[in-house]
């Protein structure tokens, strides 16, 4: 394992400390896909639910995916889908979800980190797949997608070029370079929170980084009361301090 940089480690410092924030936005999440009145009904949603946060998503492989792995009971314990998943253990869990028709690294990624939340609690994993677990085996890898790899651009003068580019090169700097694993994976996740509510699209050019009233109020679960989102805009003047490495002007 490589030395972590100061700014790594203080941005995920930052993470662990506030990562209750992010656990109240995603357990909300989590609760709605649970409203199903079977296991095997409340796995197909999550799954759904995922595969919905896809820009484009190819619905025609997504209905083979869902209906083989519906005919092989795959859907209804985490040992059943793990083995249909990665062919009884020739992929890792991500790797082998990711082949499957109509998913890919990231939304392959965003499920097992779910399966990590529901595992951690356990009025989820009551209803859920009892015999889920992921959160040890080295199965957690972070659902990068652009806003993550607007952060890593941010942050590139401090870090290797090479580990800010993509899906597989972040993924490799925080798990195979500098050692995040499984639970520590969990909390680096939060920078989507973070920094989706602190990025503003700019036309023909790299995103802007800054409070973004309008994307907070936009994603579910989040405390809409004035209190709370004062701390939270707080908060996020000091995230944008850690990513930038210096003091705002």
């Amino acid at each position: 394992m490589s030395h972590r940089p100061q700014q790594i480690a203080d941005l995920f410092a930052f993470l662990q400390k506030n990562h209750e924030t992010n656990i109240h936005v995603q357990h909300g999440f989590i609760t709605e896909a649970l409203s199903p009145s079977s296991v095997g009904e409340r796995a197909l949603l999550l799954m759904q639910r995922v595969l919905q946060t896809q820009s484009q998503p190819k619905l025609d492989p997504i209905c083979r995916f869902l209906k083989d792995l519906t005919r092989a009971n795959g859907h209804l314990s985490f040992e059943a889908f793990r083995d249909y998943v990665t062919e009884h253990g020739t992929f890792d869990l991500v790797d082998g979800l990711s082949r499957q028709p109509g998913w890919g690294p990231k939304t392959a990624a965003l499920f097992v980190r779910n399966l990590g939340y529901i595992e951690r609690a356990p009025a989820f994993k009551d209803r859920f797949w009892r015999d889920t677990s992921v959160l040890s085996g080295d199965n957690i890898r972070l659902p990068v997608d652009k806003v993550i790899i607007a952060i890593f651009a941010e942050l590139s003068s401090n870090i290797p070029k090479c580990a800010a580019d993509d899906f597989a090169s972040i993924n490799r700097y925080l798990h195979d370079t500098l050692g995040y694993r499984d639970e520590n994976l969990l909390i680096w996740d939060d920078l989507w929170f973070w920094g989706f509510i602190t990025q503003k699209n700019a036309k023909d050019g790299p995103r802007e980084h800054g409070w973004n009233e309008a994307k907070y109020w936009v994603v579910p679960h989040t405390p809409k009361d004035a209190y709370s989102i004062d701390r939270i805009k707080h908060l996020c003047d000091q995230f944008l301090v850690l990513i930038r490495g210096r003091e705002q002007a």
